[in-house]
């Protein structure tokens, strides 16, 4: 492991964190790891961390318990256990028990077994949640051979102002899970597996205010169906004329929050963008006296 939190006065900003490998069993946090003591990481990178052992294998970028992570980039970390039994191993990017994640980037992180994908049983490409926030974090090409290629709940988590998007997994592309938790304001879109669609098997779970496909998305208070966010560019920040705009609901969180680009949360107006990023009008004004 190469780093080791567990304080909550602990603070660790502009630092990369890469290579990492472990071949042992029974290990979490290969990259770093947060304990329940808590601690924070800003502005901070782990990438091309990996596990390869038989199972037990937990966070191959990063396992919290507690903390804050935020604007920090956690990219192409492997989990490939060769074990494909219940739930033995799990979570690629992220393994999530506590804390919160924010404004953060998880992409490109590959969870899934070495011995095949018969069973399906390996879970959470990006995050493997059994608590905690995550919160205004892109979420994207991220892949798992098992369930949740973006995420997966096994307990309750609260997620709100997320994009997921371009991740694969054989069954709920962008989430899965079995637990209840809370989605709000998150946008999904062209995530793909081979059955199950973008959103599978997440028990009794709110999913309010978000964007997604009418087959995918539940029901829920606020949601927008659709397939096209409009997104402009690479980095999937929506246009003005997305159906993602002005489509969110306010929450206390968001006064004086930032978004994935570190623009406000809210704008003037007091509206809310669906997904990561807050999308201002453009255009011209004119005044007439």
């Amino acid at each position: 492991r190469l780093l080791d939190l567990n304080h909550q006065d602990a603070v660790v900003s502009g630092v990369t964190f890469s290579g990492a490998y472990f071949n042992i069993d029974a290990f979490t946090g290969g990259g770093v790891q947060i304990r329940g003591g808590g601690g924070t990481m800003t502005n901070c990178t782990v990438s091309g961390c990996a596990f390869d052992a038989v199972q037990q294998l937990f966070g191959a970028g990063v396992s919290m318990a507690n903390g804050l992570l935020v604007d920090c980039d956690i990219l192409c970390n492997t989990n490939s256990p060769n074990d494909s039994t219940y739930l033995q191993s799990a979570g690629a990017g992220i393994d999530l028990k506590g804390g919160e994640v924010r404004r953060c980037r998880i992409v490109g992180n590959v969870m899934k077994t070495r011995n095949g994908n018969a069973n399906h049983y390996q879970h959470g490409g990006g995050i493997f949640a059994k608590g905690g926030k995550v919160i205004n974090c892109l979420i994207a090409d991220n892949s798992s051979n098992g369930g949740g290629g973006g995420m997966y709940f096994k307990s309750s988590a609260v997620v709100s102002n997320c994009t997921f998007v371009g991740n694969s997994a054989y069954s709920g592309a962008a989430i899965g899970g079995e637990d209840a938790s809370k989605v709000c304001n998150s946008a999904f879109a062209g995530n793909t597996s081979e059955v199950g669609g973008q959103i599978r098997s997440v028990s009794n779970s709110a999913f309010t205010y978000c964007f997604g496909p009418k087959d995918d998305l539940p029901e829920g208070e606020g949601n927008v169906f659709g397939t096209d966010a409009k997104f402009k560019n690479a980095k999937f920040v929506p246009y003005a004329s997305s159906p993602l705009f002005d489509k969110g609901v306010f929450a206390d969180w968001m006064v004086g929050a930032k978004d994935l680009r570190g623009n406000p949360r809210v704008t003037e107006r007091g509206k809310v963008t669906i997904g990561c990023y807050q999308v201002e009008p453009t255009g011209l004004m004119l005044l007439v006296r």
